[in-house]
């Protein structure tokens, strides 16, 4: 999604979000409420051939160009990542206590699609991880460099296809919200949700950063230097774009050299702990919004495990965090069209933070495996 196009698509939905019912039709928003169901039962139909395809890519990668750095990040990212997870269920008390379920004025007038489509089930989400891992280990043992180029082209299709249907779930998703009077319940809420949000960062970031940094005027330093580089993330909504910056001021800084040029690469687009504080909250106020009995522990670590390992397909485009994990929120929390379509929504508006998060959290993520790998030996694991 280029910016131009990127620009157009918040533009847009900034404009339903602000109209008022004088200005859309309701033959307009029937349209674009078809688009958006229809485009939402393609992604979830296709999703996990993508998926499959993803999860296989990289684990040929991986058997191919394995090295022991890489297989410490790799496991340093999925402990990250659950203890991220994890510890946003700390704050559920809190959210039944703030929030409570919320009762909204309906339209009258209902908004119906005009035609719907019903496309099966295809594959599990459970499923689409193993089938991939399976896949990936075959490629590596078969060492066919053109079965790898074949896995990467259709994931290049893939990526195209997504970013396209991914605006028309969103749009048509949105103004289902604004007619049914759902946007100013989530405005009246928005700010609730945003200090929320900002006190888990915090707390989170706080005790990484206790284990990350030998003192406060150390960590002090560090955030000196990579806040501006986690704004241009947050700005750009891209992790990927803070690479170059990044790897360039740890190695000046910690002296990190080959470790992070192995380990970045792969924690910039898995190790997301915007999205594993993020997700899991807004999913809990939804659901309390909505009504929706509270998750139970045991639950909730089995949506951890297929969250955590679903970290590893995520989509590098905008929205693409939130896209993967719909399925999974379907499946755990019991949700149905409405509320994933209110997730989506929120979480479109929260990609500023969640980038920004990303980004920060990574750096730490460096600076810790930096650390370890030093003092393991690095010369051992070259």
């Amino acid at each position: 999604m280029n910016r131009a196009f990127q620009l157009i698509f918040f533009a847009i939905i900034v404009l339903i979000i602000l109209d008022d019912g004088k200005y859309m039709s309701m033959h307009v928003k029937e349209i674009l409420y078809t688009i958006s169901v229809n485009a939402k039962e393609i992604i979830l139909f296709i999703l996990p051939f993508g998926i499959i395809t993803l999860f296989a890519k990289n684990t040929a990668k991986i058997g191919m160009n394995m090295t022991k750095i890489a297989a410490i990040a790799i496991i340093g990212i999925v402990l990250s990542n659950t203890f991220g997870t994890l510890s946003a269920y700390a704050f559920k008390s809190m959210i039944n206590k703030t929030f409570s379920v919320t009762t909204h004025a309906d339209n009258p007038e209902k908004l119906n699609a005009l035609y719907r489509m019903k496309l099966p089930q295809s594959i599990p989400a459970h499923l689409t991880i193993v089938l991939g891992i399976a896949i990936g280990i075959a490629v590596k043992k078969i060492n066919n460099s053109k079965l790898l180029e074949g896995l990467e082209t259709v994931l290049k299709y893939f990526f195209r296809f997504i970013r396209l249907m991914i605006p028309l779930y969103v749009i048509g998703g949105v103004s289902k919200l604004q007619h049914d009077g759902l946007i100013s319940m989530l405005s009246e809420n928005f700010q609730d949700v945003i200090v929320l949000l900002l006190v888990a960062y915090a707390i989170y970031l706080f005790m990484v950063g206790f284990i990350c940094f030998q003192s406060l005027d150390e960590m002090y330093e560090f955030m000196g230097k990579v806040i501006p580089i986690a704004l241009l993330g947050g700005v750009s909504m891209c992790s990927m774009i803070t690479l170059p910056m990044l790897l360039q001021t740890l190695k000046k800084k910690y002296n990190t050299n080959e470790i992070t040029e192995i380990a970045a690469p792969i924690s910039i687009n898995n190790h997301l702990i915007g999205d594993c504080i993020t997700i899991p909250i807004i999913s809990f106020i939804v659901g309390k919004m909505y009504g929706f009995p509270a998750i139970d522990i045991y639950s909730y670590i089995i949506f951890t495990v297929y969250f955590v390992i679903a970290k590893f397909s995520i989509l590098a485009i905008p929205g693409g965090g939130i896209i993967v994990m719909l399925p999974i929120l379907q499946h755990c929390f019991g949700y149905g069209e409405r509320e994933l379509a209110t997730i989506t929504a929120l979480y479109i508006l929260l990609d500023f933070l969640i980038t920004f998060v990303n980004v920060l959290a990574n750096a730490m993520f460096m600076v810790l495996l930096n650390r370890v790998v030093i003092r393991v030996n690095y010369k051992v694991l070259r």
